[in-house]
């Protein structure tokens, strides 16, 4: 299992776990133990507090409709967090990925933002707040 530093942070050691899916983590655990521990829910602790600012320069290039596109959330997320107005709405932005994400959703959906959620089982929700952010309709959170 991976360990949580002294000050209580479960931190990825590389800035791109989600882009890797969470089938990663379980096909490649040994490894996800060690660089994408947070993302893959292996350690408990509070994920670092990150800066919310654009990761790429051209955000404004993209069509707003890219930040409403389910297909581009995780990169969105990553890479043009206050163009898409996604500061706020999670406790992590992870660095990297690939175009842009919805605007803050709506409180009346509840749904998981990871496909693996019962992969994990209840481990999935024993971190509030990484089962808040990935898991919420899996672990009852809505």
């Amino acid at each position: 299992t991976a360990t949580v530093d002294a000050g209580g942070l479960c931190e990825d050691l590389i800035p791109n776990c989600r882009s890797y899916g969470q089938q990663t983590c379980v096909d490649y655990a040994d490894w996800s133990k060690i660089n994408c521990p947070y993302t893959c829910g292996f350690c408990t602790g509070s994920p670092p507090q990150r800066e919310c600012k654009d990761l790429v320069d051209n955000c404004q290039d993209y069509v707003p409709e890219m930040c409403t596109d389910s297909s581009y959330r995780i990169w969105a997320e990553d890479n043009c967090p206050a163009y898409c107005d996604f500061c706020g709405t999670t406790n992590t932005v992870a660095p990297t990925g690939s175009s842009q994400s919805p605007a803050t959703p709506s409180a009346s959906i509840c749904e998981d933002l990871i496909n693996f959620c019962s992969v994990y089982s209840q481990l999935a929700c024993s971190d509030t707040t990484w089962a808040n952010t990935y898991c919420s309709k899996y672990c009852n959170r809505c």
